[in-house]
């Protein structure tokens, strides 16, 4: 394992935007949406992690950043494929966070964690399409 590079830019881009929970929300829920209409059926395992988000966006307990951590984990766990990036993320002591932003990372976490953006943002571009298509077939209809 290659641990050269800390990703400390890319751990920021992920915990700022499941800071957000209603974008977080959003996301994730043009993701199942999406998932189901293509005629997959969601696993348990990804529709608990939507669930579990729905939830902690709407109870808003604990500091931003433990939601962000929470909220992080529950996207790590509906768009899978990233158990480097799991297993580093349940670790993370929020009152360190810092620490974490900074501690070395193998290149399977990079790789993982770049993946999981490129998800994110796709799904953000898409459901803003969406929208957008919807708001202009409802103004002319």
């Amino acid at each position: 394992m290659n641990k050269t590079k800390n990703f400390e830019i890319e751990k920021k881009r992920l915990l700022d935007f499941a800071s957000h929970p209603e974008e977080t929300v959003d996301v994730l829920t043009y993701m199942r949406q999406n998932s189901l209409a293509g005629g997959h059926t969601l696993s348990k395992r990804r529709e608990d992690a939507y669930q579990r988000i729905l939830c902690i966006t709407h109870e808003r307990f604990g500091s931003p950043d433990v939601l962000a951590k929470m909220n992080a984990i529950h996207l790590i766990t509906f768009v899978g494929k990233c158990p480097h990036l799991f297993n580093r993320f349940s670790m993370i002591d929020s009152t360190h966070l810092s620490d974490f932003l900074k501690q070395s990372e193998s290149d399977e976490f990079g790789k993982e964690i770049n993946y999981l953006l490129s998800q994110i943002e796709s799904a953000k571009t898409l459901s803003r399409n969406d929208t957008t298509k919807t708001q202009i077939f409802s103004s002319i209809c």
